[in-house]
Formats: structure tokens, sequence, C-alpha cells
């Protein structure tokens, strides 16, 4: 009878012990599942970030799209991403982030896109100086033309 106990004894710390390291090897395997889905997603975001793809190949279609004066990066990446010019929001955000500056921003007026063009291109296109006064006037003239419109809807929403 004594061994018996004894057997029973011996077996449940045995089981115990198997049971606390089974649970642990699941417990490991979850986290490193999670850990190397986590890389993967953040290398594929990394990588998408520094390496841009075009929507399309060349010649790509040529898009028009108007960036209001008030918009920020996360709205111009949703409207770029509705007029088909750019494949992510997310990635392009940063990518806005990291390629411009105060003084290099991305400049409101309207744009001619082309679906072909990487979102560094794109960025650099809509940040950079007019290089004549006539793309400054243009420019200014649209801005202008933009919030005049805005005012316009403005007053026409406190009439009614």
């Amino acid at each position: 009878m004594k061994k018996k106990k004894d057997r029973l004894k011996t077996l449940d710390t045995v089981t115990r012990i198997l049971s606390r390291f089974g649970i642990r090897i699941v417990i490991y395997g979850a986290l490193a599942v999670l850990f190397y889905v986590g890389i993967t997603e953040a290398y594929a975001f990394g990588y998408s970030v520094f390496t841009s793809d075009p929507v399309s190949v060349e010649p790509g279609t040529d898009i028009t799209v108007t960036i209001e004066d008030e918009m920020d990066s996360s709205q111009i990446a949703a409207l770029l991403k509705e007029k088909g010019v750019i494949r992510d929001e997310q990635v392009f955000t940063v990518q806005e982030l990291l390629y411009t500056s105060k003084k290099y921003r991305i400049r409101p007026g309207t744009y001619v896109l082309n679906t072909s063009w990487s979102a560094t291109e794109i960025i650099a296109f809509m940040a950079k100086e007019p290089e004549t006064t006539e793309e400054t006037t243009a420019l200014a003239g649209a801005a202008s033309q933009s919030s005049k419109a805005a005012e316009s809807t403005k007053n026409t929403e406190a009439q009614d």
C-alpha cells in the first residue's frame, strides 16, 4: 500500500512539473509568434516608407488634386489615396514627416500628379518653391480662389 502511495505521489509530482513546463512552452511559443509577426509587419512598413513604389507604371495617369490651406498631412494623404495617386495613407504621412521640414512643406494649390510618380516624388513636387513669377501667381491665385470659395460657402450657410 505504501509503495502505491509513493508511486502516486511521484506521478503527481512529475505531472505537475510537466504541466508547468507545457504551459511555459505554450506561452513562450505564443510570444515568439507575436514577436515574429510584429517584426515582420514593422519591417514591411519601414521598407515601404523608404522604397515607395508608384501606383502604376509609366506613363501613368494624370490626376488633378487640390490641396487646401488648412489641410494637414493626414488629410492630404487621405485625399491622394482617394484619388488613386498613392497606395497607403500611413506610409505617405510618415514620408511627409521625414522628407519635409517647416520651410519645405506641401504647399496649398492645384496640382496635376501622375500615378507613375513615387510618393517621394509627389512630396517633392508639391513642396518645391515656385521657380517663376507665373508659378507663384498661379499658386497664389489657386489658394485665394479656394479661400474665397470657402468664405462664400460660410456666408451662404450663415444667411440660411
